[in-house]
């Protein structure tokens, strides 16, 4: 299995990695301890302190995200709760780890809070994690599936990539969810709207129409924005043959200005569909 992963990796990550080759992290990370700090303190949205401490589980998450920008577009909070949610509906036992290096707490606060994200999260503001464990510079593979031992069966980012994750949910649940087993086709129609000049900071929705033109059911497997100011809604069940998914993107602006957003809708298709929103903000005028 390490060598299956392994020969993946490579083939997903090649020309990614510039200051360590692949096959050099590889053999760097597979199989190797992950060190984690002494008592490391674990918050609910990063203020009140729970009583959390690691342990051995079958397996564990480690997720690891050390950033001062746009903290949001790097956790994606609503992947990871769903990813959580097929997990656990499919009988996995794992143990999700979240540390977080940022020099304003309260800004991570904030996002963990307006994303009712309440999952145990260690905010590492000394960086002791990374300073033990010495991870990669690319932050593709800042997350780790570790064993029972806290060895590292799978570097590499679940949200970001759907090979990935498909190899976590492998180990996990110890076979392939039967999505992937059944790939489809489909076209999304306008994939790129412009909805023109919109005045104040109400919410921009848009809806997009995505079409099954395969035989399989169409199954959306992870969404990836570019940025927290995007949230979106679908309904969650397959997609016959021939039938439309309503794929519903809400954009609430958070300046002035132009803006421009893509979105990856990921299905069991053989590659990411990408819609895209865009349009100018216009400041709302101030009553005299």
């Amino acid at each position: 299995m390490k060598r299956i992963a392994a020969i993946l990796l490579l083939l997903l990550f090649s020309c990614s990695e510039k200051k360590q080759s692949l096959p050099e992290l590889l053999e760097t990370w597979q199989g190797k301890v992950v060190s984690f700090p002494t008592n490391p303190v674990f918050t609910r949205y990063g203020k009140d302190t729970v009583d959390f401490n690691i342990h051995p589980s079958p397996y564990t998450i480690l997720f690891y995200v050390d950033s001062n920008s746009c903290v949001d577009c790097k956790l994606k909070l609503n992947e990871w709760k769903q990813f959580k949610q097929e997990v656990d509906s499919s009988g996995g036992e794992v143990q999700y780890l979240f540390f977080i290096h940022n020099k304003r707490p309260k800004y991570v606060r904030n996002i963990l809070r307006s994303g009712n994200f309440d999952w145990p999260v260690c905010l590492d503001q000394k960086n002791e994690l990374d300073h033990l464990n010495q991870f990669p510079e690319d932050e593709q593979f800042h997350a780790f599936l570790l064993d029972r031992n806290f060895r590292v069966l799978v570097v590499g980012d679940p949200m970001r990539n759907l090979e990935i994750r498909n190899l976590y949910l492998k180990h996990i649940l110890g076979m392939q969810p039967d999505w992937v087993k059944l790939e489809t086709t489909a076209i999304v129609d306008d994939p790129i709207k412009d909805v023109g000049e919109i005045t104040g900071n109400k919410p921009v929705r848009h809806s997009f129409k995505i079409r099954n033109t395969g035989l399989s059911p169409l199954i959306v497997t992870d969404v990836a924005t570019t940025c927290g100011c995007m949230q979106y809604e679908y309904d969650k069940k397959p997609v016959d043959s021939g039938k439309e998914l309503i794929f519903t993107l809400i954009y609430t602006p958070k300046h002035s200005g132009f803006f421009s957003e893509t979105v990856l809708v990921r299905c069991n298709t053989n590659k990411a569909i990408k819609i895209i929103l865009k349009g100018k903000i216009k400041p709302a005028q101030q009553k005299l």
